[in-house]
């Protein structure tokens, strides 16, 4: 890859991760290979920022399915919270995306690390993220608001014995800018982008609030997935990002996502096949034919009665 340019670069990108998909931890004696040439591109400022956020999404992905090195995934972590630290929330905009990839990053790293450095997230970074939802780009203040959702989740369950819930000291100051942006009507933004903002915000106010979690089921064949946590959601969101309209597949017959997702080994066809519509219409039209038959074959066995004795 490190002679390549461009769209070949990209591509080359891609297809590592998607055997990352396939291999799981089979593919662990090239991790640190790979692994240091995207994290090369990544924190390279003269590198174009799409480029680069498409390498951070990658990575992200590749590291939290083939390692459990924590000095491995400890170094991505804060790689990635260099960058999404250093650009402004409400600077250059073609920055934006490339923080938003660099923030979900961080938090899916924090998802494979032990308890320590999602204390030291909480203490050093969670005021960072009330700072980017109340002054941040559209997307970025979106993406601040759900990785504050996850880190009021991992708070709490670190805090689940304790007689109150997790509030840090900004507590109330978030909970009113949440209030406002759920009800943002801002012209200067597309209709859609509003319309997005204010249910997601409305969705993270709930879940700071009062711990709610909206619960989404993603149907595949005879299973559902139930993203009821926003680890989860996070988890299920970046595989979209690879595998796009693939991920029911993936879902069914992935024993890497089927593990990483706690969905067990896959389900036999056998078992899960379920008919389709033309399956179902050829049984029932069989299925009459055969009812047809039999109920005249009984009307002709019926003696025939004459009116006149």
């Amino acid at each position: 890859m490190k002679k390549k340019t461009g769209e070949e670069c990209k591509r080359a990108v891609n297809l590592g991760v998607l055997f990352a998909v396939q291999l799981g931890d089979e593919f662990n004696h090239l991790v640190t290979k790979f692994s240091s040439t995207l994290m090369d591109w990544v924190c390279d400022w003269t590198l174009n920022a799409d480029f680069r956020s498409e390498c951070v999404n990658a990575l992200s992905l590749y590291t939290f399915l083939t390692t459990d090195d924590l000095e491995l995934i400890g170094s991505a972590l804060n790689s990635y919270r260099e960058i999404w630290t250093r650009i402004k929330p409400n600077g250059a905009i073609e920055y934006s995306q490339l923080s938003c990839s660099c923030l979900n990053a961080w938090a899916l790293m924090l998802l494979c690390l032990p308890d320590r450095y999602i204390e030291n997230a909480i203490q050093n970074d969670l005021p960072i993220l009330c700072d980017y939802i109340e002054n941040g780009h559209p997307d970025i203040r979106i993406t601040s608001g759900e990785t504050l959702c996850l880190l009021y989740e991992m708070a709490n369950q670190l805090t689940a014995y304790e007689e109150f819930a997790f509030k840090p000291v900004n507590h109330d100051k978030t909970l009113a800018v949440l209030e406002q942006w759920s009800h943002e009507s801002a012209k200067f933004h597309a209709k859609r982008d509003r319309r997005v903002q204010r249910a997601t915000f409305r969705d993270v106010h709930a879940a700071i609030k009062n711990n709610d979690v909206p619960e989404i089921k993603i149907k595949f064949g005879t299973e559902n997935l139930t993203l009821d946590s926003w680890a989860m959601k996070l988890c299920y969101s970046m595989l979209c990002t690879f595998l796009r309209g693939g991920i029911n597949t993936h879902l069914q017959q992935n024993y890497v996502i089927r593990d990483k997702l706690s969905l067990g080994a896959p389900i036999s066809e056998a078992v899960s096949h379920k008919a389709t519509k033309l399956e179902r219409q050829i049984f029932n039209q069989s299925v009459n034919k055969a009812r047809n038959l039999a109920r005249g074959k009984q009307r002709d066995k019926k003696p025939a009665f004459c009116g006149d004795d």
